[in-house]
């Protein structure tokens, strides 16, 4: 999707959700919203409206920047054999890079991801936009964990940077096969290997090529300590402390029910096949592994065949990814040979994030949460005019059950101190319509007297009346009705939100109406609509869960409503459904 396209489904989307009276004409129109564009796109616990950012979704969503994620996830496919042979080797069939397909996940500089985009064909537009999106996310590795770092790859470690030309690079990467921490290490004495090592090691497996591979020659001692001393150069590059990380002895203790890795080493340096299995401790069989299968999309089937866990068999701990399912887990290899792993990331904006959780959902709240502006001035606005602290993380995660969206824009606009009142409007004096001699605004429509003696004081009688609790103190009023303040540690729950959403949904249309036609605030007109809006309201709830309980009456599998919602103050259900409006309601109704 282009960015054209991009843009103007989002524009159409904003005037949907902003415009009073929305058209779709294809025009350019401004639109008015009641809170910041990166306000909005903010998680509503925090003071946003969960709207969505398009841009930021489609980045998601189209797997632009999911594709590098899935490229490096354990399962083989045909399309990922064709990404290896377009990005990670070069005619020869050669590797280019040790990373292997985590090179995406490396620490490239500019040049490094040319060279990337460079390799695909002219034409693969959608491609190349992938890379692009992931390189945008910015995930880096967390260089503050060592879980892991055995399996890094040595040429594009993120921990250091490696000055060595490419073609020596190339070479060892494929000849000598040096690719991750661990290869530098010799396994007899636990150091990196000496000159002299690599000279042995250069050779055995140079000559094994000689002969097989066209334009391999046999290599001359000038040549083979010219390529021993630059690996030795290449290692002392590499900070001590890192050598110290990785010649630690492994300290993996597995316990029953692990997946492990057994690994037998025959020659050496020489690394053989390794087993996976499930790890077992019996008093009648003692430690042993059940050896498992792995399949082409990395899952585990067990067999009927066993191995000893001691002897020449060494016992390793197995990276693990986590799949979208409940107790869905895929081999990666072992922990000690595998990069890159799940944990140790961040994205930008340091969110920190698992590589096996990174979902389209969670990519797009990840990017949004970094755009995310908290309302911050709304809250300092709204503490500098009232008595009493206002804790606003309890504000903005108040909730109720039986509103309807709409029921909730009146108290959200208030609460973002974007309720457009009299005062605001050029063409009137901004004078109270039910006092007469204040300027209406936001604050004013909670402390007048005329309307805090004929609304919002039977309105807090409802409250009470139905069980929700309201503050102790006539002080405490004005910040229960804007903000549902209750105490400094306590604000109102989903009874209290719900009515006090629609009281000033009946109110405002009252005032908006008073200011069109010209006439005195009528709070009994008010309250009238507000006892209608609240028994539709209940009735619509009941009958919704009493239709879904309907749905299996006569059958084995029931619908029922569980006991600790049967009681919700305003209604009342039972098992089946069958409701009952609290009857405080219809008397507050017939009182005003």
């Amino acid at each position: 999707m282009d960015k054209n396209t991009i843009c103007t489904i989002q524009e159409d989307a904003d005037r949907l959700w902003w415009s009073r009276d929305p058209v779709l004409d294809g025009h350019p129109k401004r639109i008015r919203r009641f809170v910041a564009r990166n306000t909005a796109i903010g998680p509503k616990s925090l003071g946003g409206l969960g709207n969505m950012s398009w841009k930021d979704h489609v980045i998601a969503y189209s797997y632009r920047a999911e594709w590098m994620n899935r490229y490096i996830h354990p399962a083989e496919a045909k399309w990922k054999e064709v990404l290896d042979a377009m990005l990670l080797k070069n005619k020869k069939g050669e590797l280019k890079f040790g990373a292997g397909r985590g090179i995406f996940f490396c620490a490239l500089t500019p040049a490094q991801k040319l060279r990337l985009l460079r390799n695909l064909p002219r034409k693969a537009h959608y491609l190349r936009a992938c890379m692009y999106d992931h390189w945008s996310l910015q995930i880096k590795q967390n260089l503050t964990m060592t879980d892991g770092i055995k399996g890094e790859p040595l040429w594009e470690s993120a921990r250091y940077k490696i000055n060595c030309d490419w073609k020596s690079r190339t070479y060892f990467i494929n000849v000598t096969r040096v690719t991750i921490m661990t290869d530098i290490i010799n396994r007899e004495t636990n150091k990196p290997h000496t000159r002299e090592g690599w000279r042995d090691w250069i050779e055995t497996l140079h000559n094994e090529k000689v002969g097989r591979v066209k334009g391999f020659k046999k290599l001359t001692n000038r040549e083979l300590s010219a390529k021993a001393t630059m690996m030795e150069q290449v290692v002392s590059q590499i900070p001590q402390q890192i050598i110290n990380e990785i010649t630690q002895p492994d300290q993996y203790s597995p316990k029953p029910g692990d997946t492990v890795a057994m690994v037998h080493h025959e020659d050496g340096d020489e690394e053989g096949d390794a087993f996976y299995g499930i790890y077992t401790d019996t008093p009648a069989h003692g430690a042993r592994v059940r050896l498992t299968v792995i399949d082409t999309v990395s899952k585990e089937h067990l067999t009927n065949k066993y191995k000893v866990a001691a002897g020449q068999y060494d016992i390793h701990e197995v990276a693990l990814w986590k799949g979208k399912r409940k107790g869905d887990w895929r081999v990666i290899g072992p922990k000690n040979t595998t990069f890159p792993q799940p944990k140790g990331w961040h994205m930008k904006g340091n969110v920190e994030i698992k590589l096996d959780e990174y979902r389209i959902n969670a990519v797009t709240k990840t990017i949004t949460k970094v755009k995310f502006d908290p309302p911050t001035a709304t809250e300092q606005a709204w503490q500098s005019r009232l008595n009493w602290v206002i804790n606003f993380v309890k504000v903005w995660k108040m909730k109720s059950f039986f509103l309807t969206p709409r029921d909730s824009i009146t108290w959200l606009k208030i609460q973002h101190r974007n309720l457009f009142t009299a005062s605001r409007n050029d063409q009137t004096n901004g004078i109270c319509r039910a006092c007469g001699w204040t300027q209406e605004n936001q604050l004013h429509l909670a402390r007048c007297r005329i309307i805090k003696c004929y609304f919002w004081d039977k309105v807090l009688q409802l409250i009470e009346a139905v069980g929700d609790e309201i503050p102790g103190t006539a002080s405490e009023h004005t910040e229960y009705i804007l903000l549902g303040r209750v105490s400094d540690t306590d604000h109102t729950g989903p009874i209290g939100a719900g009515i006090l959403a629609l009281a000033w949904r009946a109110l405002y249309a009252e005032t908006v109406s008073a200011h069109i036609d010209k006439h005195n605030v009528d709070s009994g007109r008010a309250l009238k609509r507000l006892a209608d809006l609240l028994k539709e309201r209940l009735v619509a709830y009941g009958e919704k869960w009493q239709s879904w309980c309907n749905v299996h009456v006569h059958t084995t599998k029931q619908s029922t409503i569980p006991l600790k919602y049967q009681e919700r103050g305003v209604i009342s259900q039972d098992i089946m459904g069958h409701y009952t409006i609290n009857p405080e309601i219809q008397k507050w109704k017939d009182a005003i």
